[in-house]
């Protein structure tokens, strides 16, 4: 998780809190894909995790929710969104099939601790997932499909992990998001983390 804010905290994001539309994030090097509206301020996405974070506890039933979160928090960050992706990650706790930690870790254990390709891997704030080359490759078509009008589905083993906001989501956001794995796939795969806010960020391996 530091990875993913720290990588985060240098870029301004745009953030909605009633209809997502899809922009190219300003800073290249990073390659963000962003979702927000013109009006609305930037945001480090970066500080929006660490302004979220202190606000999630685990409780003694091993699930997540969200404590003494001021009002204004739940339109600003679309904590809805969170409470969402809690349920499901709840959901999952009490049948056993994850253990939500104490510090906010996740361990699934439906899959061998080194299966590191092929699955979303959970996280409080949303998932991650590493492509090999071929995988990306494959991604990159499936994306393109998408963007075309094709079904997305979503689901830990799937293309799309489950967060609500990807739902909807315009054919000009797959079509970023294929162009960002190309472009980071350097023959060795891509790391591709995305948020409750279905905010993707794609790293090459």
């Amino acid at each position: 998780m530091k990875k993913f804010i720290t990588g985060l905290v240098t870029t301004g994001l745009l953030l909605s809190s009633v209809t997502p539309s899809f922009a190219e994030a300003a800073s290249e090097k990073n390659n963000r894909l962003i979702v927000g509206e013109q009006k609305q301020q930037e945001i480090s996405q970066g500080t929006l995790l660490k302004k979220v974070e202190p606000f999630v506890k685990v409780t003694e039933q091993g699930t997540l929710e969200l404590e003494g979160v001021p009002t204004n928090f739940y339109e600003t960050y679309n904590l809805d969104q969170l409470q969402a992706h809690f349920d499901n990650l709840n959901q999952l706790a009490l049948r056993g099939n994850i253990t939500i930690n104490k510090d906010l870790s996740i361990q699934d254990n439906s899959i061998q601790l080194n299966a590191v390709y092929g699955k979303w891997t959970y996280h409080w704030w949303g998932y991650d997932r590493k492509f090999t080359n071929a995988q990306a490759n494959d991604y990159v078509n499936y994306l393109l499909s998408a963007a075309a009008g094709g079904a997305i589905v979503t689901g830990a083993g799937a293309w799309f992990p489950p967060v609500a906001a990807i739902e909807g989501t315009s054919s000009g956001y797959w079509a970023l998001l294929a162009t960002r794995v190309n472009a980071n796939n350097k023959g060795y795969g891509v790391l591709v983390e995305v948020s409750w806010l279905a905010v993707f960020d794609v790293t090459p391996l």
